[in-house]
């Protein structure tokens, strides 16, 4: 026989149905649970839930976290976004939006709006393991077209927790940079490097128009200034965060920030009752994705970029992600590197990683690389930036001028080291 506290949620425009059919429920439940049954009915009046496990059986919490806190900071998010939201009148009826969305629902009980560069691929990679693990996970996905009347679109979805998750603006264009044109990505040098060094530097050699492999951080800011402006070239990664999911027309009530991943991942995993944890490798597993990918789409880069200076700055974007410590150097030499495999790379990578969490973390290396990023970038294309992206600081409660990029403080306040660079690869 189970033995769990039953969870009693009353909503005051049917209290009195759910009243009645929670009454009804309560009885019957108490039927199931002497017979040994779980059971989870009658949504939006009475939810009660009983493991058909013993207490052996059930899985210990690996680490304890505030709840109640996290839950509090959920809603101080959602009052935040519905207020800016208020205060805009933002992807109205017939209006087109630029959303990509596929949005993922696990047994109807959840649904998932992915933004990208905000842990995406993080998040399908969980929902991956959910649906291997035998829960139905289902997408409902459209792609550039007029917003429809979302909440019926959806309603016959028994989704209570309704999340996205956003990260701090700045932040996101570094990692978008770094992601797409910093480090070898053939489709968005093609798309989008060509594009930008053609139009944004007026001396460009041969090579670079041809490969649109050297984009620097201050060419592609302008970019992203005249895309926004012109509506020429735009791409998901690089867009405003309120320009994905219909922010403000659908009613999203969780609000993770990837600055607290762990945490809200974990607190929303255990509210949908996920049958996976969270696990901190997602990140390991991605860069070893990206170190295969690096060695089997060689041919379709080597004409732009040498092995070498592609790997050197596969390491590079490893300490701007903050997964190695800015003093571990690169670890290959010249002769190694005439023989050096995938599972080379892997393995040295993975290394470094574990080492840097011994020795505490590189996690305070994501912010010296923003600011070492920002500080080439003109005060008044920065200025310019803030502004087409001030409804993502307004929606989301962040800072949009930060003393750090904004203020007279440089790099040298947070990167002691003035022989280190983030983004010189020969370093």
């Amino acid at each position: 026989m189970c033995k769990l506290p039953l969870k009693v949620v009353l909503h005051s425009r049917k209290s009195f149905l759910c009243f009645v059919a929670g009454f009804l429920a309560l009885i019957l439940t108490l039927i199931q649970i002497k017979a040994g049954l779980g059971v989870t009915f009658f949504r939006g009046c009475i939810v009660i839930s009983c493991s058909a496990k013993s207490p052996k059986d059930e899985k210990p919490e690996t680490k304890s976290f505030d709840t109640k806190m996290i839950q509090e900071r959920f809603l101080e998010r959602k009052l935040i976004m519905d207020d800016g939201c208020a205060n805009h009148v933002l992807q109205k009826k017939g209006q087109p939006t630029f959303d990509r969305g596929d949005y993922l629902t696990i047994n109807g009980t959840a649904l998932y709006c992915p933004i990208e560069k905000t842990a995406s691929i993080t998040w399908r990679g969980i929902f991956d393991e959910i649906q291997r693990k035998g829960v139905q996970v289902n997408t409902v996905g459209y792609f550039m077209v007029y917003p429809l009347d979302l909440v019926s679109l959806f309603s016959n979805l028994d989704a209570d927790i309704r999340f996205i998750f956003v990260r701090e603006p700045y932040g996101r264009h570094v990692s978008a940079y770094v992601d797409k044109l910093f480090s070898p990505n053939i489709e968005f040098w093609r798309n989008f490097g060509k594009h930008i060094i053609r139009k944004f530097r007026p001396n460009a050699t041969v090579r670079s128009k041809a490969c649109g492999h050297d984009v620097t951080f201050a060419e592609y800011i302008k970019y992203v200034i005249d895309a926004e402006r012109s509506g020429d070239h735009r791409d998901g990664h690089f867009l405003p965060q309120h320009s994905h999911c219909h922010i403000c027309r659908f009613p999203y009530n969780y609000i993770g920030h990837l600055e607290t991943m762990e945490e809200d991942t974990k607190f929303l995993l255990k509210a949908i009752r996920s049958p996976v944890d969270y696990n901190q490798d997602y990140g390991m597993f991605t860069m070893e994705d990206q170190a295969r990918w690096y060695f089997g789409d060689r041919k379709r880069y080597g004409h732009c970029m040498e092995l070498e200076e592609a790997l050197r700055r596969y390491w590079k974007k490893l300490q701007i992600r903050g997964l190695v410590h800015k003093t571990f150097d690169f670890p290959f030499t010249a002769e190694q590197l005439r023989s050096i495999t995938a599972a080379d790379l892997i393995r040295e990578g993975r290394k470094a990683v574990l080492k840097s969490r011994e020795q505490g973390g590189a996690k305070g290396n994501k912010r010296e690389a923003l600011v070492e990023a920002f500080q080439s970038v003109s005060a008044d294309d920065k200025d310019q930036l803030r502004q087409l992206y001030w409804r993502d600081f307004e929606l989301f409660g962040y800072n949009p001028s930060p003393e750090d990029i904004f203020g007279n403080s440089t790099a040298d306040s947070l990167n002691n080291d003035r022989k280190f660079s983030y983004f010189s690869v020969w370093d």
